[in-house]
């Protein structure tokens, strides 16, 4: 075969072409296999603006396995061809969403202040709820003792019960040997029990009277006992006996029109108004 200069010249063209596509072809194989980073080194402050979920490796394939907090600080080291960044946060490196951080001092400045007030936010949340816990717990004594009190007021009760019942029994054992309350004696156990007399001004006490709607006639008898209407004037223990209420005693029918301080010890004790 004979080769002139043309053919010499094709056949050079030929092989620089092929070394081109070879080249070329390495290349494209060199970029496919070239890490995924586009920037390297940046080491920018940045601060999450939310809680994020990160991953140990930039592989797609790569599993979910680091959670950071809201707020958290860390540093940019890269952004990758996958749309990740990394990041280095407490030592660790991670990869994240690049939205899930801020950087820049005014951007980090404007997030500390977030945090700090909704520290504050929290702080007084918590101060109200334990306000309204302190509040619950008063309450919740105050109806313990509110409990307590009627308790209390149900045993004393049950022991005035007691106490009347006791007294009767006593006063049944005094029989009444049918002569009147008199100044002399002082003394008498009469019809319904014990009887004493009290000489006071009866204004007030007839003036509660006719506010009940008592309209009968005030007087005062000959031998000096104290009347309304047809009916002697005594003083009672009210819870056992209400004003209104007849009641017999050793002078006549009477009336419970008032009460004392001997309801306290004897609650079946009649007081009777004389004017002795």
């Amino acid at each position: 075969m004979k080769f002139n200069l043309w053919t010499a010249l094709g056949m050079t063209a030929a092989l620089l072409c092929a070394g081109c596509t070879a080249k070329a072809a390495e290349n494209e194989e060199s970029q496919e296999t070239a890490p995924a980073t586009i920037l390297q080194d940046l080491n920018v402050e940045i601060m999450f603006n939310q809680d994020t979920y990160a991953k140990s490796s930039d592989e797609m394939d790569a599993q979910i396995d680091h959670f950071i907090k809201k707020y958290t600080k860390g540093t940019l080291l890269q952004y990758t061809i996958s749309g990740l960044a990394k990041v280095q946060v407490n030592d660790v490196l991670l990869y994240v969403m690049p939205e899930s951080f801020d950087s820049g001092e005014e951007a980090i400045a404007q997030l500390t202040q977030r945090k700090s007030d909704e520290r504050k936010m929290s702080y007084q949340q918590l101060k109200e709820k334990e306000e309204e816990e302190k509040q619950a717990k008063k309450e919740a004594a105050r109806q313990k003792e509110r409990e307590e009190h009627m308790t209390e007021e149900v045993k004393v009760n049950d022991v005035k019960i007691n106490d009347v019942k006791a007294s009767e029994v006593l006063e049944a054992s005094q029989p009444w040997d049918g002569k009147p309350l008199n100044k002399v004696e002082g003394v008498k156990y009469g019809p319904s029990g014990k009887e004493t007399y009290y000489n006071l001004p009866m204004g007030g006490v007839i003036s509660i009277m006719r506010a009940m709607g008592n309209t009968d006639r005030y007087w005062v008898r000959e031998d000096g006992v104290k009347m309304l209407g047809d009916y002697v004037m005594v003083a009672a223990q009210l819870d056992l006996r209400p004003r209104g209420s007849l009641v017999p005693t050793s002078l006549g029918m009477g009336i419970v029109c008032d009460t004392g301080t001997f309801a306290l010890k004897n609650p079946t004790q009649l007081d009777i108004a004389v004017d002795w």
